[in-house]
């Protein structure tokens, strides 16, 4: 009796096409948002070192928008607990990967580069990796909330490893609803996958009463 119900269960709270539309939409509609907010904050001037106060902020502002629309969407599986979870996750893993970003081009600004060969591609090597190391970071705290409850948890960073690489070598993509856009597709896609591996402590492999 139990496992029958709890089979019937997982099968009504698969994940699937509306699932990914819905984190698509979702994702998108924080990012231009969220990125709008952000920048409007790190316009504000700081003195010295403390300049990076505004982007820790821009970054807080940027996750907490982001990391609502998605955890609205998440809650029917993560449940309330598990969406704060990600909300805070999606906080934290803005501020720091904006922090990284902003120490990236502080360090690259007092530097001259030639145009040869070598320092070219270098330079194209440099981004690559810094879009890595952004994508890691970013996901990171949110795969802290993933790993116990999905078996496939580390395919979300991956994901968010693959899209800043993008995102990063190719500016115009984080211009609007673009970043959003194919943030919300590929990860998206990746996060119905996630959600169809449940351990046995996933929130949604049992009804709640039982």
């Amino acid at each position: 009796m139990y496992v029958a119900e709890r089979n019937e269960y997982v099968e009504r709270q698969e994940a699937g096409f509306l699932f990914w539309l819905m984190f698509i939409a979702a994702t998108t509609l924080g990012a231009f948002v969220g990125h709008y907010l952000e920048d409007l904050i790190r316009i504000v001037q700081l003195p010295g070192a403390f300049d990076i106060l505004s982007i820790a902020a821009g970054g807080a502002v940027a996750g907490a928008v982001i990391g609502l629309a998605q955890a609205l969407v998440l809650m029917p599986y993560l449940k309330r607990q598990g969406a704060l979870e990600w909300l805070v996750a999606s906080i934290l893993g803005r501020i720091a990967s904006g922090i990284i970003f902003f120490l990236y081009g502080d360090a690259l600004s007092g530097l001259f580069f030639d145009n040869s060969y070598g320092t070219v591609c270098g330079l194209i090597l440099l981004k690559l990796l810094l879009g890595g190391v952004l994508g890691f970071i970013l996901a990171f705290p949110q795969y802290l909330v993933l790993r116990h409850r999905s078996t496939k948890a580390v395919f979300w960073v991956i994901a968010n490893i693959g899209v800043s690489v993008i995102t990063t070598y190719i500016p115009f993509l984080t211009v609007g609803v673009f970043y959003g856009l194919l943030t919300g597709v590929i990860t998206g896609y990746v996060m119905v996958d996630i959600l169809r591996q449940p351990t046995r402590l996933a929130e949604w492999r049992v009804r709640e009463e039982l």
